[in-house]
């Protein structure tokens, strides 16, 4: 496995560069090989994980148990967010690409410090212009105003404390308008899944 520049996991015999970033195309010139769950090695922390012949152990770190019993998230053993839902540009700089939201509070702002960082939208603040929350455990997706100066609005209406946001939703920052598709919530939940590992 080969780790990209954003922290991808690939295939290197099977892609020139990360699919993900969607940078450079499959080696084989014929039909790209479909991602199938065996794409996905998900030995990321190679002091952590048993090699694939042998079955991990109790205490190699999986399902929040360690050698110092500590609990931690299960996604978390493998280094990774996975994608709660996302912000797909439909107007300004970003038309057409859309952004990874994640459990957790979602930062929106031109610096390279944002979880969404949209350094080349100049209407967007530099720091914190909104927040997008997905809380897990109700499976409910927020935005609130952010700390920058520019406003927030949802479906035209200006957000002045937070409130919860559904599918298909408009969200304006600036001169950018995003949609907001979610892919956690009443019918899935990454809780509800559990790695055959």
């Amino acid at each position: 496995m080969t780790k990209c520049d954003k922290s991808h996991f690939y295939d290197a015999d099977k892609y020139n560069g990360c699919p993900h970033c969607n940078k450079l195309e499959s080696k084989s010139l014929d039909t790209p090989p479909a991602e199938t769950a065996d794409d996905f090695v998900y030995t990321v922390n190679q002091d952590a994980v048993s090699p694939a012949s042998e079955p991990p152990s109790k205490n190699d770190g999986y399902m929040g148990s360690s050698a110092i019993d500590k609990t931690t998230g299960f996604f978390h053993q493998f280094n990774m967010d996975p994608v709660v839902g996302w912000l797909v540009c439909v107007k300004g700089f970003y038309f057409g690409q859309c952004f990874n939201l994640k459990a957790g509070r979602n930062f929106i702002g031109r610096s390279p410090n944002n979880d969404l960082a949209l350094s080349q939208e100049n209407s967007i603040s530099r720091n914190k212009h909104a927040i997008v929350i997905y809380e897990p455990k109700n499976r409910v997706f927020t935005i609130q105003a952010g700390e920058g100066k520019g406003l927030v609005y949802v479906n035209k209406e200006h957000v002045v404390a937070h409130i919860e946001i559904k599918a298909y939703d408009r969200v304006e920052l600036g001169d950018a308008e995003f949609i907001f598709i979610p892919f956690c919530g009443g019918n899935f939940s990454w809780d509800d899944i559990r790695l055959d590992i």
